[in-house]
């Protein structure tokens, strides 16, 4: 084999290893933030039936009324309202998730 395809080799093994340890820490990092987003999530923010039923029951334009635009609209708002909070949470656990 030429010198010169050793040399680039050699420098193929040396980037592999210096990438290698790159993701290691970065696998590490990412398991630690897991680890500590865990223990700060005590429990998922769900719209419970209750909830869902009172909203129904208060927007229902007639009894036994679920699929009027009125409710669909409130039930959609509510849980836009707990998506926007779960996104907030996750971007204060996360404030360079989006790259920088």
């Amino acid at each position: 084999m030429p010198k010169t395809i050793k040399k680039t080799v050699k420098k193929a093994e040396k980037v592999e290893k210096k990438a290698v340890k790159i993701v290691k820490k970065l696998e590490k990092k990412s398991v630690k933030k897991t680890v500590k987003a865990s223990k700060k999530v005590e429990e998922p923010i769900v719209a419970p039936s209750e909830d869902k039923a009172h909203i129904i029951s208060e927007y229902q334009v007639k009894p036994g009324d679920t699929g009027s635009p009125e409710v669909q609209i409130a039930l959609l708002t509510k849980q836009t309202h707990l998506i926007i909070i779960l996104v907030g949470d996750f971007w204060e656990l996360f404030p360079n998730a989006d790259g920088s």
